[in-house]
């Protein structure tokens, strides 16, 4: 976006505050980038992809043994788990759904963050235009007494007038506070 708006960096005395220009998207790229719950979420994205791994592999054969003492036997044997029946395939399922829902998440959050970004930095732009407008009125203002109290001396106006112009001044003045 083509509008600019510039902030004050907290923490420095007014005399010495630092403006620095954002647009929009800078604005938006820094938010994503310093959201610890996006990063979060997007971290878990990695967990994710290897459970699909962990959800296609075969399970593991294990050894048994049993060494009966009372009668000298010895067993050994081999125990290979068979998934039958698509378990393995649903268990993939499962876990692509899984990332599927994760990167819903993580899109909906983007958006959420970029929607209030959008907004804090419209209502900035806002209350700085607003700013711009009563400091210009309030010098219009300024300008108004100095010409009414050169009148007054003149004898153009009353006494009555050049207090009006005052309270505008004044109305100005608060408004910009």
């Amino acid at each position: 976006m083509g509008v600019l708006i510039g902030l004050t960096l907290f923490g420095s005395p007014p005399a010495l505050a630092q403006t620095t220009t954002l647009t929009v998207d800078q604005a938006i790229d820094m938010a994503i980038k310093n959201n610890l719950q996006i990063q979060a979420t997007q971290a878990r994205l990695g967990v994710s992809e290897a459970e699909i791994i962990t959800a296609g592999a075969r399970l593991n054969p294990s050894l048994l043994s049993d060494n009966g003492v009372a009668e000298k036997t010895y067993r050994l044997g081999v125990e290979q788990p068979l998934a039958l029946g698509g378990k393995r395939k649903r268990r993939v399922a499962v876990a692509q759904a899984q990332r599927e829902t994760l990167k819903a998440e993580i899109n909906k959050a983007l958006l959420d963050l970029r929607s209030d970004v959008r907004r804090a930095y419209t209502s900035l732009f806002n209350l700085q235009e607003r700013q711009v407008t009563l400091e210009n009125i309030l010098q219009v203002a300024q300008e108004l007494v100095t010409i009414a109290q050169k009148r007054e001396q003149a004898g153009d106006i009353a006494t009555l007038d050049v207090l009006q112009t005052d309270i505008l001044r004044v109305n100005a003045q608060n408004d910009l506070q």
